[in-house]
């Protein structure tokens, strides 16, 4: 007899306890699969609204920065043809300076802040003897006059530092060794907000009143030797009688220095005025010349 029926089950019985356990545990892992996959299936739709979520902040972000783009570009487009434009009418402007600058009679010249040479005129090519090559950058300096460059220089950088138009005379000296004297005048070029952006200046040749004034001065001295060297008594008045020069003989004859009678009317001079008669005789005879008549005395 079997261990079963000893111990008083029957067979059959214990075989359907032990199907009714394992169905049981069947039951239990079913419910327990059932649950882990509810528990998944959440997880799975939590993270699939994140990832939905997360890819319409994308598709957002991603559009707000591709219209972030398309209007940097278009202001992008538009500086740049605003820049072009500028361009065309700054080039404009230039190309109608030069124009205007090259049918000039004078000489015009335009520098950087440094004082380095940027544009010549025609004009100022043909008074210096150099091209525009050759006066670009610190080229221009080497047509100044040896003799007055540290002047010029000196005066350039003070109305530079004084916030001033320059303003000398000088002289250049050409390739050729002539000598070329210019008034030259020069004064900031400011850009559109008030800035100094360099300098624009002109150039006047004046070499021909130079050399008239120096005959003149010599004629002048050449005048002065004769009329001091003379024994006759000389003097140069004003239309009106006044004196503006007496010689030495005749400031010698009343024991005179030129200031005691230059400026005083003639007949009231140390000369005449123990005669008042004679006093009388000469205001009336540089009244007559005055008018163009002839008086002797």
């Amino acid at each position: 007899m079997s261990g079963a029926s000893r111990a008083g089950y029957h067979p059959r019985f214990a075989m359907t306890i032990g199907t009714i356990a394992a169905i049981v545990v069947f039951t239990v892992l079913i419910a327990q699969n059932a649950t882990l996959l509810d528990y998944i299936d959440r997880d799975r739709k939590q993270a699939e609204a994140a990832l939905r979520q997360a890819n319409d902040q994308l598709e957002q972000r991603v559009a707000e920065r591709t219209a972030e783009l398309s209007q940097s570009n278009l202001r992008l487009q538009q500086e740049i043809s605003q820049r072009q434009q500028a361009e065309i009418i700054l080039q404009d402007s230039e190309a109608g300076f030069r124009s205007l600058s090259d049918s000039l009679p004078i000489g015009v010249f335009q520098t950087n802040l440094e004082g380095r040479c940027l544009y010549t005129n025609s004009r100022w090519q043909q008074i210096t003897g150099l091209t525009l090559l050759e006066s670009a950058g610190e080229g221009w300096a080497r047509a100044i006059h040896p003799e007055d460059r540290e002047a010029v220089f000196s005066e350039w950088n003070r109305s530079i530092q004084e916030v001033r138009d320059f303003s000398q005379e000088f002289r250049f000296l050409t390739p050729q060794k002539e000598v070329r004297w210019v008034r030259a005048r020069a004064a900031a070029l400011r850009s559109a907000t008030g800035e100094v952006i360099g300098y624009v200046g002109t150039d006047e040749d004046i070499t021909d009143r130079k050399r008239a004034e120096e005959s003149f001065h010599r004629s002048q001295q050449k005048l002065k030797a004769i009329f001091d060297n003379t024994f006759q008594f000389m003097g140069l008045l004003t239309p009106e009688g006044i004196v503006l020069e007496a010689n030495r003989a005749s400031l010698r004859a009343i024991a005179a220095a030129p200031e005691d009678v230059i400026g005083q009317f003639f007949w009231q001079t140390p000369w005449w005025r123990d005669s008042p008669d004679a006093q009388i005789q000469l205001k009336q005879a540089i009244q007559q010349a005055a008018t163009g008549q002839i008086c002797p005395l």
